[in-house]
């Protein structure tokens, strides 16, 4: 569970700093 979780806050940390370079570009 603790694994999924992290790889979830991962996944949704990614995507942020995804859009973050999206909108800086």
């Amino acid at each position: 569970m603790l694994l999924c979780e992290r790889g979830f806050q991962f996944w949704v940390y990614s995507g942020a700093l995804r859009q973050l370079e999206l909108t800086q570009l």
